[in-house]
C-alpha cells in the first residue's frame, strides 16, 4: 500500500536561455521534485506550464494569462484610466476598486487616532498597521529592509534588486523605476530648457 502524498506547485519557472524546467524544492524531506521518484516518499505532480514568458521564464497554464501577464508587468499597459485623477490601471476591477476606495464620497469608517475617513474597514486596518503602528509586514528576502504593503515590496525588488526601468524619458532615454522619479527628472532638467526654446 503506497503512502505517497501529492502536492500541486502554483508555479513552474522555466529557463529561458536553456529551455530547462527549474523545479521548486519540494518542502517535504527537502528533496526536490525530479528526484523524488520514490513512492515511500511525498511526490510533488507538477502542474503543466505550456505557455512561457520569454521575457521572464515565467509558465502559465493559460496563454491569456501569459499575454496578460506580458502586457501588464513587462509592457505596462494600462488602458484603463481614472476619469477623477488619470492614473492608469491594467484592467478594469482594478479601475472599479480604486474609484470605490479613492473616489467615493461615502467614508463611512473613520481612524480613531488621526480622524481620517475610509470607504471600506480593510483600508482603515491597513491605514492603522501602516501610519500608526509602523508594522512593515513584507520583508525583502535579498537585502532585509521591510515594508508596508507587498505592492511596496514588489516596487522595490524591481527598481533596487532587478533593476528594471520601465519608465523612459522620451527626451533623453534615461529610465526610472518609479514614474514619479521620470516626472520628478522631466521637470528638473528638461522643463527649463523647453520654457528656453519656446523664448
Amino acid at each position: 500500500m503506497s503512502s505517497s502524498i501529492n502536492m500541486s506547485t502554483t508555479e513552474v519557472l522555466i529557463n529561458p536561455t536553456t529551455s530547462e524546467i527549474q523545479y521548486p524544492k519540494c518542502e517535504a524531506d527537502e528533496l526536490s521534485c525530479e528526484k523524488n521518484t520514490d513512492e515511500r516518499r511525498p511526490v510533488c505532480v507538477l502542474e503543466l506550464r505550456n505557455f512561457v514568458c520569454e521575457i521572464c521564464g515565467k509558465g502559465f497554464k493559460w496563454k491569456t494569462n501569459m499575454n496578460r501577464h506580458i502586457d501588464t508587468i513587462h509592457k505596462a499597459v494600462r488602458p484603463f484610466a481614472c476619469e477623477f485623477c488619470g492614473r492608469n490601471f491594467a484592467e478594469a476591477g482594478h479601475l472599479r476598486s480604486h474609484i470605490d476606495r479613492i473616489h467615493k464620497t461615502v467614508r463611512p469608517f473613520a481612524c480613531e487616532i488621526c480622524g481620517r475617513n475610509f470607504a471600506e474597514t480593510g483600508d482603515l486596518k491597513n491605514h492603522i498597521d501602516r501610519v500608526h503602528k509602523k508594522l512593515r509586514n513584507f520583508e525583502c528576502e535579498l537585502c532585509g529592509k521591510a515594508f508596508a504593503l507587498r505592492a511596496i515590496l514588489d516596487k522595490h525588488i524591481d527598481a533596487i534588486h532587478k533593476e528594471l526601468r520601465n519608465f523612459v524619458c522620451e527626451i533623453c532615454g534615461k529610465g526610472f523605476s518609479w514614474k514619479a522619479n521620470m516626472i520628478r527628472h522631466i521637470d528638473a532638467i528638461h522643463k527649463g530648457a523647453f520654457i528656453f526654446a519656446k523664448n
